[in-house]
């Protein structure tokens, strides 16, 4: 009861706020609320793009797309876990052979370690190992061009100190 009593009396309308009211009517008498006028837009010139033999034209693609059948990149095989990590992060720290079988040791910036053999996939253009030796894996990776189109790049990872 004492609360809403004194919440009740916060409230009143009554209250003496003549100095506040004062206050803003200086405020607003000093201040300039003036904005300023928008700058005038130029015209500009429509320029008409005139191709000559030296120049290609900008609006066309860069590359002749030839009509020759296209790698394709397998989308039904599921992802192993090093190719949702780029090729730059990862680093081959070692190779082991076992009869005539080599084995990649592979680490990535978390120091997380991986073995990998010929056929594996790492990094996150589809890179499928075709190659290992003592100092380097080679691999094909998938690479897409402006028009969807895959053509397949060597690759290499070296053995890091």
């Amino acid at each position: 009861m004492i609360i809403t009593t004194i919440m009740l009396t916060a409230c009143d309308n009554k209250a003496n706020t003549s100095d506040l009211r004062q206050y803003i009517a200086h405020i607003k008498s000093t201040t300039q609320n003036a904005i300023p006028t928008l700058t005038t837009i130029t015209q500009i010139d429509a320029l008409v793009y005139k191709q000559d033999n030296i120049q290609r034209n900008p609006f066309t693609p860069s590359l002749k797309v030839e009509n020759k059948p296209t790698q394709r990149l397998n989308t039904n095989r599921i992802k192993e876990p090093l190719e949702f990590i780029a090729l730059s992060h990862l680093h081959l720290v070692g190779t082991v052979q076992i009869d005539s079988l080599f084995w990649a040791l592979i680490k990535d910036d978390e120091n997380h370690l991986y073995r990998v053999q010929k056929g594996n996939y790492l990094g996150e253009n589809a890179g499928k190992i075709s190659h290992i030796n003592n100092a380097e894996i080679e691999l094909m990776e998938m690479i897409s061009n402006e028009q969807g189109q895959f053509s397949e790049n060597r690759a290499k990872l070296l053995l890091t100190q």
